[in-house]
């Protein structure tokens, strides 16, 4: 993988998809850091984004005993978290990374 297929997820962001107002997003049938298209509908995106730069990470929620105990890994319920692909990158679903557009 190079630098341009590759994201990141930062910790101090709150990506969660419930508390950005994405109801409908979910991790059934996806496992802890798995990830997936969106599969649900993106209301007020900022101008010149699209959803088909976006993509979802189901990673498990910080429990109150994680923190207490500074767990390096979260053991909590798992939760789907919104990503952006790099700036000008389009998620590819069946491949499963950022990439160019092609076309």
């Amino acid at each position: 993988m190079t630098g341009r297929d590759t994201h990141c997820l930062p910790q101090s962001e709150n990506t969660n998809t419930v508390d950005l107002g994405y109801r409908g997003a979910n991790c059934r049938k996806t496992h802890a850091y798995g990830q997936k298209a969106v599969d649900f509908k993106m209301k007020n995106l900022p101008d010149g984004h699209s959803e088909d730069q976006y993509f979802v990470i189901c990673v498990p929620e910080r429990t109150r005993e994680d923190r207490k105990a500074k767990a390096l890994f979260p053991s909590g319920e798992i939760a789907p978290r919104l990503i952006k692909c790099p700036e000008g990158l389009v998620y590819n679903r069946r491949q499963l990374r950022c990439e160019e557009r092609r076309g």
